[in-house]
């Protein structure tokens, strides 16, 4: 029962305890800087696709850049309302995440 208390008093502890999350960026420079160009590489590869492992390395890491940015958005002091922006912000990291994940098996494939 202790070790119950001790974990609930803990939680409550880090779940009041401040954020050390401090933003850079504005909004406009988040959308401008990061996410435009990540998913404008994602949603226009087939224009130019990647032809050797270094340019799927490339791809992948924009497209974890894609994932990370939806995290981005959903963070306190960005976060403009719990309704439409976190779903489409997590739509984004869905996005990202299945692009990453299909950039890292296309380029398993080419190293083997």
């Amino acid at each position: 029962m202790r070790i119950l208390a001790l974990f609930f008093i803990g939680a409550l502890a880090v779940a009041q305890a401040p954020s050390s999350f401090q933003p850079v960026g504005n909004m406009s420079q988040l959308m401008i800087d990061m996410i435009y160009p990540s998913s404008d590489a994602i949603f226009y590869v087939e224009r130019a696709p990647p032809q050797n492992d270094r340019e799927w390395g490339a791809l992948r890491a924009t497209a974890l850049t894609l994932a990370e940015s939806g995290n981005l958005l959903m963070m306190d002091k960005r976060a403009r309302d719990q309704g439409d922006w976190i779903k489409d912000a997590k739509l984004l990291v869905d996005v990202g995440a299945a692009a990453y994940k299909a950039a890292q098996a296309i380029e398993s494939r080419i190293i083997q």
